[in-house]
């Protein structure tokens, strides 16, 4: 790209070297480097663990919802499920951070998730023998949700075992695009199975 500029000796151009490709790998290149964690092996397990528990959680809050509406409930009791998540999490969360710190974030982790494990199981076996009450479902969504507070700062910080600092920043980037796309899709495929049956191919049959 040349410019003229025009000056008392004469008129003189002026070329700048940034060009459309130059630009364009400098683009590739930022990419490239914002992906570059998950190209160690055992983040990428990490990763996609975390997503898989995410998308879980997402699917889990949609039913949670629509199952109380099916029970009966009044719409006070429905607004209380989005309340037995959400009043955990600010409760919960500092003290789970200070915990992680204290014995561990692998134990941590790995208790929160047993306890999320027992929780879930119990409330699908309840929801099962059609013995669930809007009572039970909040206790349930209340136990999950301070499990989830307790677990998630030790999964955060995780992190720090596969990179230094200079890599956590990225790290951690995609650890809330992991989070962002569970919060996405998680509770579209609540309605997946739903959709599967009145398709025209389940029709058909």
């Amino acid at each position: 790209m040349r410019f003229w500029v025009g000056q008392a000796r004469g008129p003189r151009h002026i070329t700048l070297d940034a060009s459309r490709g130059q630009l364009w790998t400098q683009a590739l290149t930022q990419t490239t480097s914002a992906f570059e964690p998950l190209k160690n092996r055992n983040f990428l397990t990490y990763w996609l663990a975390g997503l898989s528990a995410n998308f879980g959680w997402q699917i889990q809050l949609v039913g949670a919802s629509w199952l109380m509406i099916s029970l009966g409930g009044t719409p006070e009791q429905v607004a209380l499920v989005q309340t037995t998540v959400a009043l955990p999490v600010m409760l919960l969360s500092l003290p789970g951070g200070a915990l992680a710190d204290r014995i561990g974030q692998k134990k941590l982790v790995l208790a929160a998730q047993s306890f999320l494990m027992i929780v879930s199981v119990a409330l699908a076996y309840a929801a099962y023998q059609d013995a669930l009450t809007p009572t039970l479902l909040l206790t349930c969504t209340l136990l999950v949700g301070a499990g989830r507070a307790l677990y998630y700062p030790g999964w955060q910080s995780m992190v720090f075992e596969f990179f230094g600092r200079d890599k956590a920043p990225a790290a951690f980037a995609i650890n809330t695009g992991n989070l962002n796309i569970a919060r996405s899709l998680g509770p579209a495929a609540r309605w997946w199975p739903a959709l599967a049956r009145s398709s025209p191919f389940s029709s058909a049959r």
